[in-house]
């Protein structure tokens, strides 16, 4: 019995180079996708930063406004911030572990934003 192959190879041969084109346009997809996310949570981080360095910048309204001491603002915008900045974070960690991260970003946002 003699087989005759040669007409599968060119077969083969399309069929991986379409398969080659169909992953580097998923590629191209993913990255804009990709890309996107990242740009948009850049952007998110740089608020967070700023809103952040912005109770600082009022440092001196804020003393007088609330009649606050030094020492008292220095608590609010050092020691009790990073405590209740890290006592949050191991909570939504472990919460991430639970959730859908997508959704909890998204929860988190909107809950951040009111």
């Amino acid at each position: 019995m003699v087989f005759n192959l040669g007409q599968y190879a060119n077969t083969a041969s399309v069929t991986r180079d379409s398969m080659n084109q169909a992953k580097v346009k998923l590629q191209k997809t993913v990255s804009k996708n990709v890309m996107g996310i990242l740009l948009f949570l850049t952007v998110l981080n740089i608020l967070n930063m700023v809103d952040r360095n912005l109770i600082t910048s009022f440092g001196t309204d804020i003393n007088n406004e609330l009649n606050l001491s030094d020492f008292q603002f220095g608590l609010l915008t050092g020691l009790i911030f990073v405590v209740l900045y890290s006592i949050a974070g191991l909570f939504m960690g472990a919460l991430a572990d639970c959730v859908h991260r997508s959704r909890l970003i998204a929860a988190a946002l909107i809950f951040g934003v009111f």
